[in-house]
């Protein structure tokens, strides 16, 4: 039983010092400004719903695989500032405008804090009413602007 747990141990190794491997070429592959379903469908790589697995279960496998994405669509832009500065056809020109224009939305949906569009503000505030007779405090409540304001538009709606 001692052996087969050994041989056992040993394909499990193997079995993730492969995924590794793989793991890296994909990551290799994703920086170059590969798509991960063109990726999946070369024979010798898992499938995509393997890689979505993998991402799933494993964070690190997760963080790595979006950190080659971001890394790529640096790659796309430089590769679309390199064809746009060469003298192309009308044909050819509308092409790379076209690409262009996806490659910026991509990078800016996938590098946000670099080239999104907005910025966004978290606001922090007291939202505690608190009603005192005498100095004694009766009633402290918290409130929801977004509630105190959907309440309005529903009484202002209401008495028309």
């Amino acid at each position: 039983m001692n052996s087969e747990q050994n041989i056992l141990s040993t394909e499990i190794q193997e079995k993730k010092a492969q995924q590794l491997i793989t793991l890296d070429k994909i990551y290799l592959e994703l920086e170059q400004g590969i798509p991960l379903t063109k990726i999946c469908k070369d024979k010798t790589m898992p499938s995509l719903s393997t890689v979505y697995k993998w991402m799933r279960e494993d964070d690190k496998v997760y963080n790595q695989v979006m950190k080659a994405r971001r890394i790529g669509a640096f790659t796309l832009l430089d590769e679309i500032n390199e064809e746009l500065a060469n003298p192309k056809s009308n044909q050819e020109m509308m092409y790379w405008r076209e690409k262009l224009t996806h490659v910026r939305w991509m990078v800016s949906k996938l590098i946000s804090d670099i080239f999104g569009e907005k910025s966004k503000q978290e606001i922090k505030q007291d939202n505690t009413i608190t009603i005192r007779w005498g100095g004694q405090v009766k009633k402290t409540i918290n409130v929801d602007a977004q509630d105190v304001y959907r309440d309005w538009e529903t009484d202002r709606k209401s008495t028309r």
